[in-house]
């Protein structure tokens, strides 16, 4: 038997919004991938062996990825993760090239760089999350609005095929006025889990509005300003809303 690996966790993740409003899946896969990259933080992708281990089907690591994407970065064709925070909970950031305990760290960068097309270690810190990209002649093949349907799918599931679940998925992929999938919120940064569904119905009740109609406006919105950083659907709603309720 190999040596074993031991690493630091940290136990107020439970309490931690972002950690909790995580799905089941995604919470168990996010420690998965914790427990299995490498020392500096990256991981190959590897459905078979994932949705083995986990005994998920690979659509369901899919759309859990979905959800973890604020705190992952893809490389550019899809085939590996790396994990943003990761280093600093482990204890090992800032890298310093003088500590032996850093230099294997450090080579792990040097290996990774052109897959993720970035130039220092600092780029992969500080860069914002990104998930997994639309296909352009590599990749797993998948558009970003495949994947968010592959998202909602499993959590519609998850929900017990909650009839108002259900129907704030429909508003997102046609039934509204622009009769056609809300493309440009769907490829926001976090879609909106069912446990975090809960949240958007609290929207509507404090700011007495319409989700469907304040999607809408976030579609029109998004549409015109197609450089605008992408955020959190959840989070953005609220914004609308609040100005949407100040202009009443």
């Amino acid at each position: 038997m190999g040596k074993m690996a031991y690493r630091f966790t940290n136990t107020e993740k439970w309490s931690d919004s972002w950690f909790s409003g995580l799905t089941q899946i995604q919470m168990l896969l996010f420690i998965y991938l914790c427990d299995n990259c490498d020392i500096a933080g990256f991981i190959e992708v590897n459905y078979k062996r994932w949705s083995s281990d986990l005994g998920s089907s690979k659509e369901t690591i899919e759309g859990a990825l979905m959800g973890l994407q604020r705190g992952l970065i893809f490389s550019k064709s899809n085939d590996c993760i790396f994990i943003k925070n990761f280093l600093k909970h482990q204890k090992n950031y800032p890298l310093n090239a003088n500590n032996k305990a850093h230099v294997g760290i450090i080579r792990r960068f040097d290996l990774y760089y052109s897959k993720f097309d970035f130039n220092c270690i600092d780029d992969f810190i500080n860069a914002p999350s990104k998930g997994l990209q639309s296909p352009s002649g590599n990749g797993n093949g998948k558009s970003v609005l495949d994947k968010a349907k592959l998202f909602y799918e499993e959590q519609t599931e998850i929900s017990g095929q909650n009839k108002n679940y259900k129907l704030f998925v429909s508003w997102l992929f046609g039934e509204n006025q622009f009769k056609r999938p809300l493309e440009f919120v769907l490829k926001m940064d976090e879609q909106v889990s069912f446990k975090q569904f809960e949240s958007l119905v609290k929207i509507h009740e404090d700011y007495n509005v319409k989700i469907r109609d304040i999607l809408e406006d976030m579609e029109n919105w998004l549409m015109k300003n197609p450089k605008a950083k992408n955020s959190t659907v959840l989070g953005t709603v609220r914004t609308f809303a609040k100005r949407a309720a100040e202009k009443k």
